[in-house]
């Protein structure tokens, strides 16, 4: 079992509008629900809520949680949520945008709060502003020892 984190998939934010991302976060999401996982939709504040088209997937799933954060990572959120409903939070999967920023900043701070975690990073349902910037994201996750990525 694991935890998905769905990382600032805003409409505000451009880069969560991509038929491709937006895909492949239904794909991961329907996936959590079939395995009975958990999932945290982390949102940056003030910048409206996760799509609709991805939050009514887990519509009446009861391990659906949702946290706002005012910094680039959530992963600090994400943790008090794993803690206060005790969810799996020895293997996550990773999802969103801004692949070298938010996911980036996000993964990181799984990495440091729970360094003996796994954390699967789905880059495929990851996405920034150029393909230079979420290549740049993926590398610099590469390097974490804890995080895999999935291409």
């Amino acid at each position: 079992m694991y935890t998905l984190v769905v990382v600032d998939m805003q409409a505000m934010f451009p880069d969560s509008l991509g038929k491709r991302v937006q895909d492949n976060c239904k794909r991961a999401i329907r996936k959590a629900v079939k395995n009975k996982a958990a999932i945290i939709f982390v949102e940056y504040k003030n910048y409206g809520p996760t799509l609709p088209c991805l939050t009514k997937l887990a519509k009446n799933y009861k391990k659906v949680y949702h946290t706002t954060k005012s910094q680039w990572d959530g992963s600090a959120n994400a943790i008090r949520l794993v803690t206060k409903h005790n969810l799996v939070g020895s293997k996550f999967k990773v999802c969103g945008v801004y692949t070298e920023c938010c996911v980036q900043a996000t993964v990181e701070g799984l990495s440091k709060l729970r360094p003996t975690s796994k954390i699967n990073l789905l880059s495929k349902a990851c996405s920034s502003s150029s393909a230079r910037y979420h290549n740049s994201g993926i590398n610099a996750m590469r390097k974490l020892s804890n995080v895999r990525v999935y291409v």
